[in-house]
């Protein structure tokens, strides 16, 4: 369905949303196709599509007057967007494209990917950023970048206990940059990490 300049907005006013599920496909040329506020959950196994240049398939953010969150949940097909404030973004399948730099609130990926490619001469952006104050635990699926600056930039809580982050294309790439005084917790094996890392991570087990 293509739904032209318009956009689906879901909240939780005035009245209140049960647990919501997406399937099949959707196309929007508006800055947004989806937007998720104030305490909606959502499941998705749908198709969501933008083709406005610089426009995101999905938004999830905490109401613009209520600090509460929204949850988007992909149980399979292919969504990208962006992530605000206190959201929370859970990945049992399917594939979600961080289209921008900024992650708050918790983020727990269980499996699938979440991937940015570039091409050589060109960096790709990073495909997981997690901003202080932000909470990432990933237990499965890849975290993939290439021609990236990194895999994963860490100033928030970053745990990692399985599932593989990668960074190709570079001479010399970081899979896993941690730059700040908050904690990189990662446990290899089972976690595979191809590439360097950069900064304090508490490996578990200790590296010898």
């Amino acid at each position: 369905m293509d739904i032209g300049s318009e956009r689906i907005r879901f909240w939780n006013y005035p009245l209140t949303w049960g647990v919501i599920t997406l399937t099949g496909k959707i196309t929007s040329i508006d800055s947004y196709t989806i937007t998720i506020q104030t305490n909606v959950s959502i499941n998705s196994t749908a198709d969501i599509g933008n083709t406005k240049s610089g426009g995101a398939t999905a938004t999830i953010s905490n109401g613009t007057y209520e600090a509460t969150t929204g949850t988007l949940t992909i149980n399979g097909g292919t969504v990208s967007g962006k992530i605000y404030n206190s959201a929370i973004l859970v990945i049992n399948d399917g594939s979600f494209n961080v289209l921008d730099n900024s992650q708050y609130g918790t983020l727990n990926i269980k499996g699938r990917t979440i991937s940015s490619i570039g091409t050589a001469g060109s960096s790709a952006i990073t495909p997981l950023s997690i901003s202080a104050g932000g909470t990432v635990n990933i237990s499965g699926g890849t975290i993939t970048a290439v021609y990236g600056s990194f895999a994963i930039q860490n100033s928030g809580t970053l745990t990692i206990t399985n599932g593989t982050v990668q960074n190709t294309g570079f001479a010399d790439p970081i899979a896993v940059s941690n730059l700040s005084t908050d904690t990189v917790t990662i446990h290899a094996p089972p976690a595979v990490i191809t590439g360097g890392t950069q900064g304090t991570i508490i490996w578990v087990p200790p590296k010898p």
